[in-house]
């Protein structure tokens, strides 16, 4: 039963891990760093054994998507942007609070 559950386990990470790879080496990202912290902790959630087959389905979706959106040039913020390294509790992490920073006061 312990194998079962980390060999599906292993998979769902996978798709995690394929989607940071992909925001890591690309240039512009194709996705806020919100939005990949939300995928990050995805990882770390846990799920029933018999729900991880169609999550991680809907990761490698997003990894072709993503694929997709690099090959076309789509851009979430501008090439070149500063990657900007912050560690934020998991409430900090609403996508929303991205364009707090733009809204005038």
């Amino acid at each position: 039963m312990l194998w079962e559950v980390l060999n599906a386990k292993k998979t769902f990470t996978n798709a995690v891990l394929n989607i940071c790879r992909l925001i890591e080496a690309t240039d512009p990202l194709p996705l806020k760093s919100t939005h990949l912290a939300l995928i990050q902790r995805l990882g770390a959630s846990t799920y029933a054994i018999d729900d991880l087959p169609d999550q991680t389905d809907a990761l490698n979706t997003l990894y072709a998507e993503l694929q997709e959106r690099v090959k076309e040039g789509f851009a979430a913020v501008e090439r070149g942007a500063p990657r900007i390294f912050a560690v934020l509790p998991a409430h900090d992490s609403d996508p929303r609070l991205e364009q707090l920073p733009s809204v005038p006061i």
